[in-house]
Parts: structure tokens; C-alpha cells; sequence
């Protein structure tokens, strides 16, 4: 089940890969910066932010099938 600890831990995880993928995607891409550069480097962030949550998930997962969901006793 997922706690508040978890959720808190997965957002500021989720927050940090996306500033450190656009600082270094805006640092890589030489001067004049251009608004479509920013644009790129935000999509290609988001995207790389997108991938580490989903390996998170998977890998959580796949440790242990009710992570998500708790099943109901039978009666």
C-alpha cells in the first residue's frame, strides 16, 4: 500500500529528475537560447522524468504484486 512517506518520496524524485534533466538539457544547448529550445528541453525532460517514474513503478511492482492494491480476505 502506498503511504503518504511513498508518495511524498515518488513527487520530490518526480521533481528532482525533471530540474536536473532541464538544467543540464538547457546547459548542453549552446547560446543564443531561443524559446524553442526551451520547449525541447522541457519536452525532452518531462519525458526523461516520465521514464524514471515508470521504471520505479515497474520495478516496484514486479518486487512485489500488491504494491498498489490491497486484496480483500476471502470469507
Amino acid at each position: 500500500m502506498l503511504t503518504r512517506g511513498r508518495i511524498l518520496l515518488l513527487i520530490s524524485i518526480a521533481v528532482i529528475s525533471f530540474a536536473v534533466s532541464a538544467l543540464l538539457l538547457t546547459r548542453s544547448i549552446p547560446p543564443p537560447l531561443r524559446p524553442a529550445d526551451f520547449l525541447v528541453a522541457g519536452s525532452v525532460a518531462t519525458f526523461v522524468t516520465l521514464g524514471v517514474l515508470f521504471i520505479i513503478v515497474i520495478t516496484a511492482y514486479l518486487r512485489d504484486p500488491d504494491t498498489f492494491f490491497k486484496r480483500r480476505q476471502k470469507r
